[in-house]
């Protein structure tokens, strides 16, 4: 279901609780209470029938709806506040020759460093010549301590 679970918040998302006194605050200074209203419905069904908590994208929605953004532009909204996290895991493969996730053989040309060299060390015809692992940061959920 979108908006409970977490890779690392398993218990509680603290960035989650905060916000949804951001959405209630924001829903009634805006009259748009109505969405909050069912986000506390849904809220409480889904606590009462799973472990799964409530993390920080459920009460965006709200937020979002109090701000007047279109329902459509929410994931793209989503993806922007995570395009630089991206980016940093994708640059660290690269640097490191270590995959960060999914587990994958890359095939392909490795990409042209700034000195005009072919890829990372460990990259040869387009594969990569290790086994993939995981890069160990906490969002990894069996990354290598």
């Amino acid at each position: 279901m979108p908006g409970f679970g977490h890779r690392v918040y398993r218990v509680d998302d603290a960035r989650a609780r905060v916000l949804r006194g951001m959405a209630k605050t924001m829903a009634e200074a805006t009259g748009r209470e109505r969405l909050f209203e069912v986000a506390e419905r849904l809220y409480d069904a889904m606590k009462a029938r799973t472990d799964l908590p409530v993390n920080v994208d459920f009460f965006s929605a709200v937020v979002y709806d109090a701000l007047g953004i279109p329902a459509d532009l929410c994931t793209s909204i989503f993806a922007i506040g995570r395009v630089a996290g991206w980016c940093a895991h994708a640059m660290e493969q690269y640097a490191d020759n270590r995959l960060i996730r999914p587990r994958a053989d890359y095939i392909g040309v490795a990409p042209a460093t700034a000195g005009g060299r072919r890829g990372a060390a460990g990259l040869a015809r387009g594969r990569l010549t290790s086994t993939p692992q995981r890069c160990g940061c906490p969002r990894c959920p069996s990354g290598r301590s």
